[in-house]
């Protein structure tokens, strides 16, 4: 795999780092910084990633992310570090900085991607159904945080939002396509209204979302969008058949995107998480139980139910991943993020290989003589 380059050419700083290696460094850096600011000020209660009752003893929520900070800005060439009485002064060029919208940003990845992009200088404008949780971070950025209410469901409500922040901010650099939840039901289990549910959520939405912005980003030939499907979204099984559903569908929708947008200088990123410690497994819906499924779909429910809280996923360290890979030269079109999302894509596209081959002489005989 190519190692992700800056925009001149020169390789980053840390490219011959593994991811792993990379993230465990950032990790024990912000541990470290942890500690010397606990010294210093002790610490506060500040609602953190994750559901919007969850609470955590942490010093102020931007020394996680100080490392990515540095690295990412080094990649764009946009700050200027200025030292005066001991306190750290950073700023970033008018023309450096990004303004994104988000949508879902009130816990888990939304929250996460929203505190890494203030973190680097950029203004966003984080939605959510309700903005509540999102308080502390207007109030600590009231220049870079603005908050407006959307249900992405809400098709009239998208254009207005997105009209809004065009006049508030003159362009959205990068849309973040992040709201949903987690559907468990077997197919037959899944009514009609259940799955046209999710699929308004995970896929109207989002398209209607990436319709509003285009305009603006063809105009400037720049901008970004960020899909955020799911490695549900490369395989499924048992129980998750409409989740998997909507990210197929918003995965092959993607796919086609960023061939219709490349050459007016838009980038398309598909971030396909594993196991993540978000709501998601607690913002659930599910369907009506038919016993006959205890035995396969019926497992699904007892790890949703069970693993809630422990999954292993960082949503902060997946936030870094996306900024450096929309910072990167030739950034993915897909990003599976996690140790668990990496083996099962692999070993899904490992089987799908080795079915294509046991069926090719099948497969191309089948022409007129």
């Amino acid at each position: 795999m190519t190692p992700p380059r800056v925009s001149d050419g020169a390789p980053l700083a840390f490219e011959e780092i593994d991811a792993k290696r990379m993230l465990e460094r950032a990790d024990l850096l912000a541990q470290s910084r942890l500690r010397d600011e606990q010294l210093l000020r002790g610490t506060r209660e500040v609602q953190v990633l994750g559901d919007r009752h969850e609470v955590a003893e942490i010093p102020d929520v931007h020394i996680h992310n100080r490392w990515l900070s540095s690295h990412v800005l080094d990649a764009r060439g946009g700050w200027t570090d200025d030292v005066h009485n001991g306190n750290e002064r950073k700023t970033m060029s008018e023309s450096a900085s990004k303004v994104w919208l988000v949508t879902g940003a009130s816990s888990g990845f939304g929250r996460a991607i929203v505190e890494a992009a203030v973190a680097v200088g950029d203004v966003v404008v984080a939605t959510a159904r309700s903005l509540e949780p999102l308080r502390d971070l207007a109030a600590a950025h009231p220049d870079q945080v603005d908050l407006i209410t959307l249900d992405v469901t809400d098709r009239q409500r998208i254009h207005a939002v997105v009209d809004d922040v065009l006049e508030r901010h003159g362009r959205i650099d990068v849309l973040v396509n992040n709201a949903g939840r987690t559907h468990v039901g077997a197919v037959e289990e899944t009514d009609e209204s259940e799955l046209r549910s999710l699929f308004e959520l995970h896929f109207f939405g989002p398209v209607e979302l990436v319709r509003a912005v285009l305009p603006q980003m063809r105009e400037r030939r720049s901008g970004a969008i960020v899909q955020m499907s799911s490695l549900g979204g490369q395989l499924s099984f048992a129980g998750f058949s409409a989740y998997s559903a909507t990210k197929f569908a918003l995965e092959g929708l993607s796919e086609a995107l960023a061939d219709e947008v490349r050459g007016f200088g838009i980038k398309v990123l598909v971030v396909e998480p594993g196991a993540f410690r978000t709501n998601l497994f607690g913002a659930k819906s599910a369907s009506g139980e038919i016993s006959a499924y205890s035995d396969t779909v019926g497992q699904t429910r007892s790890m949703i139910q069970s693993g809630n809280g422990t999954q292993p996923g960082d949503p902060a360290k997946a936030a870094a991943a996306i900024l450096l890979a929309l910072d990167a030269e030739r950034p993915p079109l897909r990003l599976p993020l996690g140790a668990d999302a990496y083996e099962l894509i692999e070993t899904h596209l490992n089987g799908v290989r080795a079915e294509l081959s046991e069926w090719e002489a099948v497969t191309r005989d089948t022409a007129f003589d």
